[in-house]
């Protein structure tokens, strides 16, 4: 079918060489575009189509309701839509970056499968995914080249200097000068602006005067490639693709804004905290820079770890990334670390830094992990007038007495590690003891046990050893008050062998030869 006879008219009533339509908008019947699927069948406003196998665009007039009926399509080519694209090439799904060609399939889906036609180009970067998300595409183009080329509201903008509100792109070029564009408010309602970076050599940003999120709000670009698509809704400018972060300073006490991206510097006090977020999937970024001199710390109101949470970025460069799931925030990546200070005797939270303040009593608890991997740090700072200990339930020598932490010095750490089914020590110079101070106690193979005769004698029992050259050392250095005795199960002298304990400072040292424990050293008697 012709174009002529598509657009339905009379060519009776023209002569040769006649103007007939100046070919930025054209319609045609609806029974002939090729478009996304709808419940009623018929083409949207603001489809995707194809014609012909020859003809792309976008439907700009109003949605049809009859296969009758003509629908108008905008076929400019370079014209820039905000558009949904499924980030898949055929072979699974597929990142995109400006540039990439999208096709349009036989249903009407955009993709960078190329069996089907040509579209245009994509403007912005987007992570692959078999779902269709938001993206800026320049129709009609096949490369970014055709469309800046093409582009009449091309601009490149190489210093401090507003961008042309009515310029459809702005391609940053911060190869001689850093580039701090600014953007006042749109014209017309529907108005698409797009930035791209060129060249990132200095710091690019873009200030929008009247944005959906604030007035004044600065994004940064850091990798060339980096872009931002806004659409003016008559009041504002709306975010509707890019990579392009947002940008905040902070230096003070205060609340971060709840997406981008926030700098901060201790210089002076900087604790900040984050609220709720708006929408799932938003993504929240803090680094630490300029100073550490008061290291920052974020709190965060709904965190899936807990209410209140906080993080502390204690080096610069330090940072922490966030993903909003809808209910709370969840952590994706960084290695700022979570943080609670402890200056009384109280339970520890079971994740990040527990820093411990033996001014006052700082006898702590540990409770088990929840998920593989997941690491605990405890570290003594300030006083260690009355020393602080943890207490860890589910650590791996926990047999039948409790693991305890003893931290004499400042600076002194210990850093545990959650393995599935307990806590294993993975850093820090503080060792586990566990302690022995009921009446009949099977002890750890492993590590250090104190017998403390405090409340009555303790009959402890030693098992055998797992591997050749383990060692395993029993003392009674807290209280000797009543004897206690060891028995060994298999011993090089007999199997049963019971050693005593009967003063402050006995000790024996064991090794595991294989298929019996064998003295090393001890003071405890037979």
């Amino acid at each position: 079918m012709s174009l002529i006879t598509q657009r339905g008219y009379d060519v009776s009533q023209f002569d040769s060489g006649d103007f007939v339509h100046e070919g930025e908008h054209l319609d045609f019947l609806e029974s002939d575009l090729v478009h996304p699927t709808h419940a009623d069948g018929f083409a949207d406003k603001g489809d995707p189509i194809s014609v012909n196998n020859s003809i792309t665009g976008v439907v700009v007039g109003r949605s049809a309701t009859a296969a009758t009926d003509r629908v108008v399509v905008d076929v400019k080519k370079g014209r820039v839509y905000v558009l949904s694209v499924v980030a898949s090439n055929g072979s699974g799904t597929t990142s995109g970056s400006a540039g990439d060609k999208i096709f349009i399939s036989a249903s009407g889906v955009l993709s960078f499968i190329a069996t089907g036609d040509v579209f245009g180009v994509l403007l912005t970067s987007l992570t692959g995914s078999a779902s269709a998300a938001k993206a800026a595409v320049a129709i009609n183009v096949k490369d970014i080249a055709e469309f800046e080329a093409v582009s009449s509201f091309s601009e490149t903008l190489t210093a401090a200097a507003p961008a042309a509100e009515t310029t459809g792109t702005s391609l940053l070029d911060a190869n001689s000068n850093a580039v701090a564009a600014t953007l006042a408010d749109g014209a017309n309602v529907g108005q698409v602006k797009v930035f791209r970076a060129t060249d990132v050599s200095a710091l690019v940003t873009v200030t929008v005067a009247t944005h959906e999120i604030a007035v004044s709000e600065i994004f940064t670009f850091s990798t060339v490639g980096d872009s931002l698509v806004l659409q003016w809704d008559g009041l504002q400018w709306v975010t509707e693709a890019g990579n392009a972060q947002h940008i905040e300073l902070l230096a003070a006490d205060g609340v971060a804004l709840i997406h981008g991206f926030s700098s901060l510097n201790g210089t002076a006090s900087c604790d900040v905290t984050l609220a709720n977020g708006l929408n799932i999937g938003d993504r929240k970024t803090f680094r630490v820079i300029t100073s550490i001199a008061n290291p920052p710390t974020v709190t965060i109101a709904t965190h899936e770890l807990e209410a209140g949470l906080v993080y502390t970025l204690s080096i610069i460069g330090d940072s922490l990334e966030l993903v909003w799931e809808g209910l709370q925030w969840i952590t994706v990546g960084g290695n700022a670390q979570i943080t609670e200070a402890l200056a009384t005797d109280t339970a520890a939270a079971i994740f990040g830094l527990s820093t411990l303040n033996g001014t006052a009593s700082c006898d702590v608890t540990l409770a088990v992990g929840t998920y593989q991997g997941q690491r605990k740090t405890f570290r003594a700072i300030t006083s260690i007038a009355n020393p602080p200990t943890v207490t860890v339930t589910g650590h791996v020598m926990d047999v039948d007495a409790p693991i305890v932490y003893t931290f004499n010095v400042i600076g002194d750490t210990a850093i545990l590690e959650w393995d599935g089914l307990q806590w294993v020590d993975v850093g820090g110079n503080v060792l586990p003891v566990e302690l022995a101070v009921t009446a009949t106690t099977a002890i750890s193979t492993i590590g250090a046990t104190d017998l403390n005769s405090n409340g009555g004698a303790v009959s402890a029992t030693l098992a055998d050893g797992s591997y050749i050259g383990q060692q395993k050392i029993v003392t009674m250095s807290i209280d000797a008050s009543t004897a206690s005795t060891l028995t060994i199960a298999s011993h090089e002298t007999a199997d049963g062998e019971v050693l005593n304990f009967n003063a402050l400072d006995e000790y024996a040292l064991l090794i595991w030869t294989g298929t019996e424990w064998a003295d090393v050293e001890k003071t405890a008697t037979v």
